[in-house]
């Protein structure tokens, strides 16, 4: 039985210019994402100059958005170890 192939998963430096300028806003915790979500928006950044001006506008607010969710979780996941590892201690 073949096995499935993995979605690739490139990282910051192996990305094209025109992805990077999309993707800037992500650059911090771009190697960090998992592959899936790094597919996902490399899709969004090479449909974005075909979009119009609103769909981009959209598009843009939604990424600073994500971006904040995630350094909030990123901020909550790491207070959740300390607890964890001050109380086993």
């Amino acid at each position: 039985m073949a096995q499935p192939i993995g979605i690739r998963s490139p990282s910051w430096d192996s990305l094209p210019p025109s992805e990077k300028q999309f993707l800037a806003p992500l650059a911090p915790e771009w190697d960090k994402l998992d592959a899936q979500r790094k597919a996902k928006w490399r899709g969004i950044a090479q449909r974005y100059p075909s979009m119009s001006p609103e769909e981009q506008q959209r598009v843009r607010q939604q990424m600073g958005t994500w971006f904040q969710l995630s350094a909030r979780r990123a901020a909550i996941g790491a207070g959740t170890i300390q607890i964890a590892a001050f109380a086993a201690a």
